[in-house]
C-alpha cells in the first residue's frame, strides 16, 4: 500500500476518504488581533510568561495585550506574528498543539545550538522557523496510517 493510500480513511461503503487539513484556529489567522493571537497561543498550552519570554516583554504586558487594553508596538507585533506562524505551521503539519508548545519550550541541540525556540525567537526568528520546518519534515516522514502521531514515535532531533 503506498503512502497516500495508507493515510486515507475508509468510509463504511469501503471507499477511501482522503484526510483533510485541520481548520485554522481563528486566533492563528493572519488577520487576528493581538488579543485573539494571544488567546489562541495560550490555548496550545503556552503561558503569558512563555509568550513574554519569546517577545522580550513582561507577562503583565502580554495580559494587557490579551485584554485589549494596550496594543503591542510594531516590533513586538512582528514577534507575535512569528510565534503565531510557527505554531500554526506545526499544527497544520500534524504536530499537536500541546506538542508544539512543548517543542517551543524544549532545548534543541542540533539546530538551535542547545537553546529553546522561545529563547531564540526574538533574536533569530528565521533560525527558529527553519528548526520548526525541520521538525515538520520529520513528522511528515513518520505519519501513521490514520494521519495521527503516536506517543511512541521517534523524537525528531532539532
Amino acid at each position: 500500500m503506498d503512502k497516500e493510500t495508507s493515510r486515507a480513511q475508509r468510509e463504511p461503503s469501503g471507499r477511501a476518504q482522503t484526510e483533510t487539513r485541520p481548520a485554522t484556529p481563528q486566533g492563528l489567522a493572519p488577520t487576528a488581533s493581538a488579543g485573539e493571537r494571544i488567546a489562541a497561543l495560550k490555548a496550545t498550552g503556552l503561558t503569558s510568561e512563555d509568550i513574554a519570554q519569546a517577545l522580550g516583554v513582561s507577562a503583565n504586558t502580554i495580559r494587557s495585550w490579551g485584554d485589549g487594553g494596550v496594543a503591542p508596538r510594531r516590533t513586538a507585533e512582528r514577534g507575535l506574528d512569528d510565534l503565531r506562524m510557527i505554531v500554526l505551521s506545526l499544527i497544520e503539519s500534524g504536530v499537536g498543539a500541546t506538542q508544539a508548545a512543548m517543542w517551543l519550550r524544549s532545548r534543541n541541540r542540533d539546530l538551535l545550538e542547545g537553546a529553546r525556540p522561545l529563547d531564540r525567537l526574538r533574536d533569530d526568528p528565521l533560525m527558529v522557523i527553519s528548526a520548526a520546518e525541520s521538525l515538520v519534515l520529520g513528522f511528515s516522514d513518520d505519519d501513521t496510517a490514520d494521519g495521527e502521531h503516536t506517543s511512541d514515535a521517534e523524537p525528531v532531533a532539532c
